[in-house]
């Protein structure tokens, strides 16, 4: 048996499910006695951008992104509404230009 045969591909596949269920890379390492540059090596030939663990990570920065324009819209939109509650007609135009965005270049 030569070096590369020496795992097989079930060892390969159930290593690789454990790794997507949430198990640490180097605890799995020793439960199926791989080295754990041989896992990465795997890891990088079974998924898309080479690692799962990536994968998810472009996925959290999106959602954070997306969720971090949501709230500022909210918080845009509560002090234009305590602007509007305001009976001070100069802070609220001071404050209504500043929150302009009309201005601004995409």
């Amino acid at each position: 048996m030569t070096k590369k045969d020496q795992h097989d591909v079930e060892t390969m596949e159930m290593a690789l499910q454990a790794y997507e269920e949430g198990m640490p890379a180097a605890q799995l390492c020793r439960k199926y006695g791989i080295a754990r540059s041989t896992f990465y090596y795997w890891l990088s030939k079974t998924t898309a951008t080479g690692s799962a663990q990536k994968d998810r990570m472009v996925a959290l920065k999106a959602e954070n992104a997306r969720l971090k324009i949501i709230l500022a819209e909210r918080v845009l939109e509560m002090i234009l509404e305590q602007a509007d509650l305001s009976t001070d007609q100069k802070w609220r135009k001071t404050l209504t230009t500043l929150l302009s965005v009309d201005d601004i270049d995409p």
